[in-house]
């Protein structure tokens, strides 16, 4: 298991969704697991064969979760107890597109574990970039986190967007286990980018989360990063920020 995203469900549920692995002897693929409050494991969900083929070594298979970039985020719609999550990046049949990335986010019904639809993402940094989180909204609506990290740039940079996600008139592609090459996906809108910061360096911000409205409306998001247990050169770092609902 390789954990990338916890989410509590209730009073006595956790949900972890882990990034699977591909390059050593015991193949795992990318999956949800359901613990308890204790951390005793209940449940390894189905994993759907979109994001899954074993193979016997690396240099075999051609269909599921690229290495280390399979599920990065989870978030949940409590109203109609489903769990979506997405791949920080494609799977291996979706790169067929030139210049262009897409992801898929996935709805899974908790109760059956069974997966409803999903939604093609397209990434706005396909080079170097990946969904690292999501905070639903409402609706199919969504906050996204997309982060990037640039090697060329002396030392190597982060760059991170925030963007507000729409998937509402996406079509649901789960039929496919390939993308088609004409398909509507998920709008986006650009809410903050770091590179409007001057004083902040980001580090390798992974996860966020959205507190539940104060008496004025207000909400906060908070975004942390993942040090890949190199304090030498990374940190740990929190970002705050205010969200205000439009009169």
């Amino acid at each position: 298991m390789d954990p990338e995203a916890l989410l509590f469900y209730g009073d006595k549920t956790v949900f972890i969704a882990s990034e699977g692995q591909q390059i050593y002897k015991e193949h795992e693929p990318t999956q949800i697991f359901t613990f308890n409050r204790e951390g005793a494991l209940k449940t390894a969900w189905p994993v759907p064969s979109v994001f899954w083929q074993a193979a016997p070594d690396k240099r075999a298979g051609s269909i599921g979760q690229q290495e280390n970039k399979g599920f990065e985020s989870l978030t949940l719609d409590k109203s109609k107890g489903i769990l979506w999550t997405a791949t920080e990046q494609p799977l291996k049949q979706d790169l067929i597109f030139e210049n262009q990335s897409f992801v898929r986010l996935t709805a899974f019904d908790i109760k059956s574990k069974k997966m409803l639809f999903q939604y093609p993402y397209f990434l706005k940094d396909p080079k170097d970039g990946g969904l690292t989180a999501l905070e639903f909204l409402t609706d199919k609506t969504f906050i996204s986190l997309e982060r990037a990290y640039k090697k060329q740039k002396k030392n190597g940079a982060n760059k991170v967007q925030l963007f507000w996600t729409d998937c509402r008139s996406a079509q649901d592609v789960k039929e496919h286990i390939v993308l088609q090459k004409n398909f509507k996906a998920c709008s986006k809108k650009l809410l903050w980018s770091s590179s409007q910061e001057k004083n902040i360096k980001v580090d390798n911000l992974e996860g966020l989360a959205l507190s539940q409205p104060s008496a004025d409306k207000k909400r906060t998001l908070i975004l942390v990063s993942d040090d890949n247990f190199n304090p030498q050169k990374q940190k740990t770092q929190f970002l705050f920020f205010d969200l205000f609902e439009k009169q």
